[in-house]
């Protein structure tokens, strides 16, 4: 049964997985400004916490075991969090840090997003933004389970009081396009009751 009660760091497990990522000691050491023996001991660590070797070796070459390839996927999973956490606590703690994870529907990324970022960046040039694209119902959902921080979407979303607030932008403009000669042919703002019997492409 695994040690639950070791000390075990979080460095550990990034050492542990860029080991595991590059097969070497000497090679990860060089990499990461380690001495060789601080990274055999911190991956030591990690194997005494969960209480079984976690590598193979093959002449200098270290590869990962059964064990070692379940444990990678969770050591990934929980250093993934613990930056998430970071990044969340850094920019509750200063607003003019950190990343906004902003989404945003496919029509709005050539013309709105790029405009929105370099205004908000001439009064807030340390943030940094996480975009997403993806359809209305999509980006909801997103917002809803905390993976996005806001989204630009439209129509108003149905779940709007429900958990999700929501501040209209702007309103846009539609137009018509039609052949020349046509019965529509300038005939200047039209409602789309008159355009109804029309062909759409």
């Amino acid at each position: 049964m695994g040690n639950t009660t070791g000390d075990m760091r979080i460095e550990d497990l990034r050492c542990f997985i860029a080991v595991a990522e590059s097969g070497h000691l000497s090679e990860t050491a060089d990499r990461l400004g380690l001495p060789q023996p601080t990274l055999s001991r911190r991956v030591a660590r990690v194997e005494k916490h969960v209480g079984t070797p976690l590598f193979e070796r093959a002449g200098r070459r270290l590869f990962l075991n059964l064990r070692g390839q379940t444990f990678l996927r969770h050591a990934r999973g929980i250093t993934r969090e613990v930056d998430a956490a970071a990044a969340e606590i850094q920019r509750l703690m200063d607003p003019e840090l950190g990343t906004i994870r902003l989404d945003f529907m496919h029509s709005l990324g050539t013309w709105m997003v790029p405009e929105l970022i370099r205004t908000f960046r001439i009064d807030h040039p340390r943030v940094e933004f996480q975009l997403h694209q993806g359809s209305a119902n999509n980006l909801v959902e997103r917002v809803l389970a905390d993976e996005s921080d806001l989204a630009l979407v439209g129509p108003k979303p149905a779940e709007v009081g429900a958990g999700l607030g929501w501040s209209p932008l702007l309103r846009q403009r539609l137009a018509l396009a039609v052949p020349e000669g046509h019965r529509l042919d300038g005939e200047g703002p039209i409602g789309l009751r008159e355009a109804a019997s029309e062909p759409f492409v």
